[in-house]
């Protein structure tokens, strides 16, 4: 499988500079925030000292990983700080934080927002975040409207990143930070950004023994684990509807994707016929998006994010298809050095 490269590694990790002993480091493609976890030794030349972690305020904080495989470094994460205690013991400090989900949860806007599309609603949204914005389509004007002369949404001092999944619904994309970049991607559900490729092989038949019974394997192949699933219930996709009242022409207009066995229903009132449609093919799609999924082990790789596609091969069977990543999980440990958990999901057709 991928990743068994027999090559002895030598990882490192900081944190804005400073040395590591230990990290983990969550990169989330879903609405949840990424997060990391550290330790460092205080009496390390690179540590700051005591007095510098009993004062921290939520200031940047970037993770930075060398494989140790000669490929360099990559930063994995880019947030702030929400949490440090040092430990006098064995003179240790522990630092935790978050990614740009976690204000953007704390930020209240009441702003209103007239005749302005989607994707101008996102890009300022972002803003007040600290982030960039990838932002694909979101032409559509947001919010509604009663005369088609003017369409209006209004925040009503609900949070920014409410306000930002509000969006996504609106025009059937997906919101997440890319906390390795600290960007928000606002795109199609399936979108990607590189490739991770996982290429399953099966161990050995072993004969040990004069073996002549049922098939058994060696454990030669232990460098990537890998746990596949399938949701029977999405087998052939399923079925949205959407439908409400148009207040301007008292006419209710309705939006239907798909034709599996599965049926969804949605009631959203005040949308026009194109925003019927637009939601019932995005919820289609986020559903569809779970009907195969993958959970990796692997030896780390700092070049895998929230928006890394993963490819699997191998198998032999309808798992061997390009995945949407849902989370990955890096760790540097000294038990166990450097590795990373995936978790990917894929829809019909990949």
């Amino acid at each position: 499988m991928a990743g068994e490269t027999g090559q002895l590694r030598h990882p490192k990790a900081w944190l804005n500079g400073i040395t590591l002993k230990e990290v983990e480091v969550y990169l989330s493609r879903q609405q949840d925030a990424s997060t990391f976890d550290a330790v460092m030794a205080l009496d390390d030349p690179s540590n700051p000292g005591a007095e510098y972690w009993s004062n921290l305020g939520e200031d940047s904080a970037t993770i930075t990983i060398d494989a140790g495989d000669g490929s360099g470094a990559n930063i994995v994460f880019q947030g702030h700080f929400t949490h440090t205690e040092v430990n006098f013991g064995p003179r240790t400090v522990r630092a935790e934080g978050k990614c740009a989900v976690d204000k953007a949860v704390a930020t209240r806007t009441d702003q209103p927002f007239v005749n302005t599309p989607v994707s101008g609603v996102v890009s300022q949204l972002a803003g007040k975040i600290g982030v960039g914005a990838n932002v694909q389509g979101g032409g559509q004007m947001a919010g509604h409207t009663y005369d088609y002369s003017e369409y209006r949404y209004n925040t009503d001092y609900q949070n920014v990143w409410d306000a930002i999944q509000e969006m996504a619904y609106q025009v059937g994309n997906h919101a997440f930070v890319d906390a390795s970049k600290n960007i928000l991607n606002f795109v199609e559900p399936t979108w990607v950004e590189g490739n991770y490729n996982v290429v399953y092989t099966a161990p050995a038949e072993s004969h040990q023994g004069g073996n002549t019974g049922p098939k058994s394997y060696d454990s030669s192949n232990v460098a990537i684990q890998l746990l596949c699933g399938h949701d029977c219930t999405l087998q052939g996709g399923s079925m949205f509807t959407a439908d409400g009242t148009f207040s301007f022409d008292n006419k209710t207009y309705t939006g239907t994707a798909g034709g599996g066995q599965h049926q969804f229903y949605g009631a959203h009132p005040g949308r026009t016929q194109d925003q019927q449609q637009t939601r019932s093919s995005g919820d289609k799609a986020l559903t569809d998006n779970h009907q195969w999924t993958i959970e990796v082990a692997a030896p780390g790789d700092p070049g895998v994010t929230a928006s890394t596609g993963v490819t699997l091969s191998g198998t032999q069977s309808a798992w061997d298809q390009q995945y949407v990543m849902k989370t990955v999980t890096h760790r540097i440990s000294v038990d166990n050095g450097y590795t990373m958990e995936i978790v990917a999901t894929a829809g019909a057709g990949g």
